[in-house]
């Protein structure tokens, strides 16, 4: 899939993402990012450029408090 937007640069960004997998599929197939590397399935590291990565996905556990409500923090 060809995309309107992709990015050149990244500052260092982790997010905590609710599904770790679909999270993957959007910024690689909407914004063009590339899979760098995983650890297990709870982080995964992408880039849009030449660094290791640009941003790294968090899964968040099942039970987290944040899983279901958003936090005043921002959390996904």
């Amino acid at each position: 899939m060809s995309s309107a937007i992709k990015p050149k640069k990244l500052g260092h960004l982790v997010l905590k993402v609710r599904d770790i997998h679909e999270s993957v599929r959007f910024y690689s197939e909407i914004l063009g990012l590339e899979v760098s590397d995983w650890i297990e399935e709870q982080m995964v590291f992408l880039r849009c450029g030449s660094d290791h990565h640009d941003l790294g996905l968090f899964q968040l556990p099942k039970d987290s408090s944040d899983f279901d409500n958003c936090s005043t923090e921002g959390s996904p």
